[in-house]
């Protein structure tokens, strides 16, 4: 079984980094800075969207882009000061890849982040991991999960956190299971058309078999 993960929400913890990085970029523009929540609900569609929500409204492009260039340069630096993956997942990881299944990563990240974050946290756990570039552009679009499903096979489960990863897996036509330990309540997930839901790795690993 070829088994494509979100990363973000989903493998791992990324939040108190992402609300760092863009609240540096906010302190340097002399802009209101944002909590943890505020970047929870924000997340799901790349950097640029993050920093562009977390913006005060009426912001002028060319103002958005120096904040975006600012939270990218930070973060690229400090992007693993307090990500982790969520607990039980590098379990869940060996025991699946123990199985004979395939374990591909499928972000709206850069490709070269996803790359970093890959190899820090997960080496010689993923087989295939991708993120947004000129070859593939970022989820909803089903360019990333195609990928994966031409190189391992079409026999595929997608694993996510959002409606983004819902709305993928749909475009991709694959099955998909949503996780609660993410950037979404259960109740937001159901809401955008989730139908299996695992609330525990354990739980996942159960559905997957």
């Amino acid at each position: 079984m070829n088994l494509i993960f979100d990363l973000d929400g989903t493998l791992l913890y990324t939040l108190e980094d992402l609300r760092t990085a863009v609240n540096f970029s906010l302190k340097k523009f002399s802009f209101p800075t944002k909590t943890t929540e505020e970047i929870c609900a924000a997340v799901g569609d790349g950097l640029k969207m993050l920093m562009h929500r977390s913006l005060p409204s009426g912001t002028s492009l060319d103002v958005e882009a120096l904040a975006l260039q600012e939270m990218k340069r930070y973060y690229t630096l400090h992007c693993m000061d307090q990500t982790k993956p969520y607990h039980g997942i590098i379990e869940l990881l060996h025991q699946l890849k123990s199985d004979g299944h395939t374990l591909c990563i499928v972000s709206n990240k850069a490709h070269g982040l996803v790359q970093t974050l890959k190899e820090k946290y997960f080496d010689g756990l993923i087989d295939l991991a991708l993120g947004e570039s000129d070859r593939n552009a970022k989820k909803p679009s089903p360019d990333m999960a195609r990928a994966c499903m031409k190189t391992f096979g079409n026999d595929a489960i997608y694993i996510g956190d959002s409606e983004v990863d819902v709305l993928t897996a749909k475009n991709a036509k694959i099955p998909c299971i949503c996780v609660t330990w993410g950037y979404r309540s259960e109740k937001q997930l159901f809401a955008n058309g989730a139908e299996k839901i695992a609330h525990s790795p354990a739980e996942l690993y159960e559905f997957i078999k």
